[in-house]
């Protein structure tokens, strides 16, 4: 009876936890951490940024008998936390067992932050958007949190008439100033 109760605790508890962070999402440091990012890789002269914010589908990692991992789902959704330590040829700021938990955690309740955040605030005006047209446009995802805040994964796709590709970039935080310092790209098509 008492392991009863102490699992019942010990799960609202982690229910507590993942509320509270998705009321704590900071919808302005998120739409600034966008904007960042459009800017730094001059994706306004390019197309159109949809306004609704993507989440991410959590998968676990399944290995075949060689231990050689199988690849995610179809779709640039699909993520984990080894994924995007994987991504980086420098993954210092994200490869500890701390972040790796909080990383998951971020990415299994991103569809409930997503909700809570609307880019349709990005404007025109400031980001001086050059091109838009209907057939060439951006999508983003819920930027991702190393531990302690000091760096952050953003990740984005773009489509233009056929043409696809995925595309990531780090934040460090250096003075209390979001700086650019990595271009990843993930796929083309």
């Amino acid at each position: 009876m008492h392991r009863i109760i102490i699992v019942f605790f010990i799960f609202l508890v982690s229910c507590g936890h993942n509320r509270d962070e998705v009321e704590s999402v900071n919808q302005n440091l998120i739409i600034a951490l966008i904007e960042k990012c459009i800017l730094a890789d001059s994706l306004n002269y390019h197309g159109f940024i949809d306004s609704e914010l993507q989440h991410y589908e959590y998968y676990e990692l399944e290995f075949t008998d060689k231990g050689i991992s199988y690849p995610p789902p179809q779709g640039s959704q699909w993520l984990n936390e080894t994924t995007i330590v994987e991504q980086l040829e420098e993954p210092q700021y994200f490869d500890d067992s701390v972040t790796r938990q909080y990383l998951k955690s971020q990415i299994i309740n991103s569809k409930k932050i997503v909700n809570k955040v609307n880019l349709s605030s990005l404007g025109d005006d400031k980001l001086g958007v050059k091109f838009q047209n209907d057939e060439s446009w951006y999508i983003f995802y819920l930027p991702i949190f190393n531990a302690d805040s000091s760096a952050v994964y953003v990740q984005y796709d773009y489509f233009d008439s056929g043409y696809e590709e995925g595309k990531a970039a780090i934040f460090l935080k250096n003075n209390k100033q979001w700086e650019y310092t990595k271009f990843i790209l993930r796929w083309m098509r």
